[in-house]
């Protein structure tokens, strides 16, 4: 364990679950569109 903050660990849930609310968002997308969020198919590697 780290030594982290409570507000640490609050936001460290936070982010984890907003990330598992964007794949669900995703998945569903997919199911309906048949492809993936725009802001999937925009993305482009940067150097």
């Amino acid at each position: 364990m780290t030594n982290c903050s409570a507000s640490e660990w609050s936001q460290a849930g936070y982010a984890k679950q907003a990330l598992r609310d964007k794949r669900i968002e995703h998945k569903q997308y997919i199911a309906e569109h048949g492809e993936d969020m725009p802001e999937i198919n925009r993305w482009k590697w940067t150097s």
